[in-house]
């Protein structure tokens, strides 16, 4: 279960359907997501990384995209990827191995 609570995800995409349960299965996604990329897991208990303002931010927008975009591949488009999203809330948080930096 996520960190991010699932009525703030279903405010964020103005949702008033009964899809709680995509809904939360993506928020759980995205949150996996930010914690495989920034190298810890997210959470209250020693060691793991508080679910701050802006990773809670980052979760909303890639569960957001998750819910909106459900296939592979999108034909007929134009997107452009914008650049104080998700990669740039997460940054900070990462944590590097040793053996990555040498």
């Amino acid at each position: 279960m996520s960190l991010t609570p699932l009525l703030l995800f279903k405010e964020h995409q103005r949702l008033s359907g009964d899809d709680d349960e995509l809904a939360q299965h993506y928020l759980d996604a995205a949150e996996e997501a930010i914690s495989q990329r920034i190298g810890v897991a997210l959470g209250d208990g020693e060691g793991q990384q508080a679910l701050t303002s802006a990773l809670k931010s980052a979760a909303l927008l890639w569960a957001g995209h998750l819910y909106e975009h459900r296939e592979a591949v999108v034909t007929g488009t134009i997107a452009t990827s914008l650049p104080l999203t998700v990669d740039a809330l997460i940054a900070p948080y990462r944590r590097w191995d040793r053996e990555q930096t040498r």
